[in-house]
């Protein structure tokens, strides 16, 4: 599965030459079975049409050992997403299969920025079991760890899950955190994310006025994007695809930015 990012900012771009031109990440998930990642490297490669110094290459492929993360880098990767999810460890022991443990995703977290990535993590808001305790938290171990991007939206239930009777996250207390983590990390790499859009027509709008700094259109093609549901209603139309920039730059520009055709890497500490 394939999104790009379109890094906001508060004065005019640079002048534009099409959507592909605009394209300044490209993003990819793991899908299917675990040998796949041994097959990201060559798919990495393959992107070269995308000049890395130009488009730097993102990847989720969740929680790996050290070297396969190595090997990855040197596949070409820039960056690597993957949130952290709670810093509470009973909240984990709610969301996570009993195989899985918070302290070993922190140690990739950690790892991946020995490794020199750029490293996103982030939260769902509203997610079962979460409390003001876990969002707490979740705001000091961001404070420690230092990402270059936090990814946080509301909880969306999917109804094939264990979680399927469960309410949904709140935009507004998205909306919040948002404004908070810009200010306890004035430089991160922050999305309004597809999530927001799903729960509110003009959330993506809503979280850029709010502290976000990105947005995450989807380069899969339309019959496609049904492989990756994440959850009930996720918006796929198309309107916020990639090919669709002009719609795209309306909608950034609605709330006083306009969208940067640069790499977009983190600015700095």
């Amino acid at each position: 599965m394939f999104h790009t990012y379109f890094r906001m900012h508060s004065q005019p771009s640079k002048p534009s030459y099409g959507a592909w031109s605009a394209i300044t990440t490209s993003c990819f998930r793991e899908m299917g079975s675990p040998s796949s990642f041994r097959e990201t490297g060559t798919l990495a490669v393959r992107m070269a049409p995308l000049p890395r110094r130009r488009a730097p290459m993102d990847s989720t492929a969740g929680e790996k050992s050290r070297e396969a993360y190595e090997r990855f880098r040197k596949a070409g990767a820039d960056r690597y997403l993957l949130r952290h999810e709670t810093a509470d460890e009973k909240h984990y022991r709610i969301l996570h299969p009993e195989e899985m443990s918070l302290a070993a995703r922190k140690q990739c977290l950690y790892e991946l920025k020995e490794l020199g990535y750029q490293v996103g993590a982030g939260f769902m808001v509203g997610s079962p079991g979460q409390t003001w305790e876990c969002l707490a938290e979740d705001l000091v171990f961001l404070q420690n760890l230092k990402p270059q991007m936090v990814g946080i939206g509301p909880f969306v239930p999917h109804h094939e899950t264990r979680f399927a009777g469960e309410p949904a996250g709140s935009v507004e207390l998205t909306l919040f955190l948002l404004s908070v983590i810009r200010i306890l990390l004035p430089k991160v790499l922050l999305p309004a994310t597809t999530a927001l859009g799903t729960m509110d027509s003009d959330g993506r709008e809503k979280g850029l006025a709010a502290g976000a700094n990105v947005i995450m259109p989807n380069l899969s093609p339309m019959k496609n994007r049904k492989q990756y549901d994440l959850y009930d209603n996720k918006i796929s139309t198309g309107e916020e695809a990639a090919e669709c920039v002009d719609s795209l730059k309306s909608r950034v520009e609605s709330v006083g930015y306009r969208l940067v055709c640069e790499r977009g890497d983190f600015a700095g500490e």
